[in-house]
């Protein structure tokens, strides 16, 4: 007798209760159980649990739902939310309306330096007597295959130091590195593994079969829907992906509309985003599956395209649907890429912007007048925002929809010049005041400094981002005393 498929009432022996092998919270064994099996056989059930029928052996049952589980979220109960009930950033855009954001991404050095130690060092920690250097935000990463390895909880009291010490708003970029077992199997480019996700157009809800409201056959919506559940009031900022339009194709990506092989009117092919290996729709789904996901959990927080370097990749997502037949709208996929976000991210280092042609003049190098100076880094920085603001005009954000938050996730130039590129620690300094109180004056949400340390000293040759940090090269490990600062000490 099946008990799930009958009206009336049917004991079942508990020895024939077994765990659900894709369940993600772990049935019990030796003592726990065994008080369970006592408690069970001296009570009853108190507080039912939700069985099936085993595929593989009839006679059995798999627990699929255990309300009295320690280890299970404590937003398991909540009620599916039906997927048309679920909020698109046409209709709710979150907007921010907290303290501008001194950022700075975390970087890593060796085993030493905990996470928790750079926070410290660029946060501050009165407890430690470390003064820090002004960050109220830091920009931490959750890759899929670290906390498939580690398990999802491996961060929370990291982050939880992190909000102690008073970095209480940051952005985390998720979407990066799946693991070998969630890796999309399909090549998009032959002989290169796609950096996407197995199942990405699975379905995205599961309706509850697998103890959760995800498809666990989804395995991004799944990753995001541990990540989001464990992590909510530690993570407001959600980043989907780092530099997805990552490219060497210079020319294409910033080619004209009307030129062979331009981005704004050619979805760039999948070679051309080595960060991705992917078609850009399946960066649109990854979109789309954040949000309904993330939103589910948390109604507040924030989705933000992921540090994007070209307005022309932004074109790409903003006429795409996720639509895997060339981002056509259909019922299945009725949506666009900016139906998806509440937030843009992007990444500008002026030392890219700092020239124009101007012809065969004294002075002037191949061609190029340049215009090495901190006003001139801070007005690129405002232009390029500029440009992604009118952009979104054009298909009607902030007009015709509701408007994006602007956040710079990574931003600096250098402390030493590298070639014809600016640089120098009075450069550095200068811009990133200017930058500061120019993206305060254009309504930025705020600013992320490149990376904590530079991985050089001086004297020592490296390239212009070896010289972005906010500290000279740390030691090989903390130490009591704060290491010296260089754009506070010169």
């Amino acid at each position: 007798m099946n008990p799930m498929r009958n009206d009336r009432h049917t004991l079942i022996d508990v020895e024939r209760l077994i765990e659900y092998s894709k369940h993600p919270f772990k049935v019990h064994t030796g003592k726990k159980m065994d008080d369970m099996v006592d408690s069970v056989r001296e009570h009853g059930v108190i507080t039912p649990i939700i069985v099936r029928t085993c595929k593989t052996d009839p006679d059995k049952f798999e627990i699929i739902d255990d309300p009295d589980d320690p280890e299970k979220p404590q937003d398991q109960d909540k009620p599916e939310k039906p997927m048309s009930e679920i909020k698109n950033a046409n209709t709710v855009a979150n907007v921010y309306n907290g303290y501008f954001l001194y950022g700075s991404n975390m970087g890593w050095l060796n085993n030493n330096w905990r996470d928790e130690d750079v926070a410290d060092i660029l946060v501050g920690n009165t407890a430690k007597n470390i003064d820090g250097v002004g960050v109220n935000s830091l920009r931490p990463a959750l890759y899929e295959y670290f906390v498939e390895y580690w398990g999802y909880d491996v961060r929370v009291e990291t982050f939880k130091h992190y909000y102690n010490i008073g970095a209480k708003q940051n952005v985390v970029f998720i979407g990066d590195s799946p693991s070998d077992e969630h890796r999309e199997r399909k090549q998009h480019v032959p002989g290169i593994d796609s950096e996407s996700f197995e199942n990405l157009y699975e379905p995205i809800w599961g309706y509850g079969e697998n103890g959760m409201p995800v498809n666990d056959n989804n395995y991004y919506a799944l990753y995001v829907y541990k990540v989001a559940q464990r992590y909510k009031g530690k993570v407001k900022f959600w980043e989907i992906k780092n530099e997805p339009d990552f490219s060497y194709d210079w020319y294409y990506l910033s080619a004209e509309p009307g030129e062979a092989c331009n981005w704004r009117e050619n979805a760039p092919p999948s070679e051309s985003l080595p960060n991705w290996y992917a078609p850009v729709q399946s960066y649109v789904r990854l979109l789309r599956v954040s949000n309904e996901v993330i939103k589910y959990i948390d109604p507040e927080a924030f989705i933000y395209v992921g540090g994007i370097g070209y307005t022309s990749f932004l074109d790409e997502i903003l006429r795409n649907t996720d639509n895997s037949d060339k981002g056509k709208v259909t019922d299945e996929f009725p949506l666009k890429g900016g139906d998806w976000f509440d937030c843009l991210s992007y990444h500008c280092y002026p030392m890219y912007y700092l020239r124009s042609w101007v012809g065969n003049q004294p002075g002037n190098i191949d061609g190029f007048g340049y215009f090495r100076h901190s006003d001139a880094a801070a007005k690129a920085l405002q232009m390029r925002q500029d440009d992604y603001v009118n952009l979104l005009l054009k298909y009607g954000y902030g007009s015709d929809y509701l408007s994006k938050e602007i956040i710079v996730t990574e931003t600096n130039v250098a402390s030493k010049q590298i070639d014809e590129n600016i640089g120098s620690h009075e450069a550095q300094r200068n811009y990133l005041v200017k930058a500061a109180i120019v993206g305060q004056m254009n309504r930025l949400s705020g600013i992320y400094v490149y990376g904590p340390w530079d991985n050089y000293e001086q004297n020592q040759n490296g390239w212009d981002y070896d010289y972005m940090g906010l500290y000279k090269p740390l030691p090989n490990s903390p130490s009591g005393n704060c290491p010296e600062v260089r754009f506070l000490s010169m």
